[in-house]
């Protein structure tokens, strides 16, 4: 009997020890798959607010396409214009930060991860003057 109490209460212990660490501040609480696993694929964007306000019917659109060796894609949607961009990705070394550019660039444009699991990808970035954007993906 005393063993079995040993074994719940380390369990109990590791359970709430989960709980209590998160990388993004949106969660998940806990994931099995890495970082890298969860971003790679491709993000379509849902909604976009600025300075905490959803943009209604918002014309402008950022998608992305991650691929595994690091190299991707992103479409800036814009009314009835698109562009498209073969970017590099990679993440910052504490994972909350995810870091894009154009190969022939050498400054990073970085995004905050508010939340990254399997299929939400919620961004931030600090634009300045134009605000604080909050950009959310769902995996397609």
């Amino acid at each position: 009997m005393k063993r079995i109490a040993v074994i719940f209460f380390a369990l109990s212990f590791v359970a709430f020890g989960f709980n209590s660490c998160t990388t993004y501040e949106e969660g998940p609480e806990f994931s099995l798959l890495p970082a890298e696993m969860r971003i790679k694929g491709s993000w379509v964007q849902e909604a976009m607010y600025i300075n905490d306000q959803l943009q209604e019917n918002t014309t402008f659109k950022l998608e992305f396409i991650l691929q595994k060796d690091g190299s991707g894609t992103r479409n800036t949607k814009l009314e009835n214009s698109t562009t498209s961009d073969d970017i590099e990705w990679k993440l910052s070394d504490d994972k909350k930060t995810l870091l894009v550019k154009k190969p022939s660039e050498t400054e990073w444009d970085d995004f905050k991860i508010l939340r990254l699991t399997t299929n939400e990808l919620w961004l931030e970035e600090d634009t300045g003057i134009l605000g604080i954007w909050q950009l959310r993906y769902k995996k397609v």
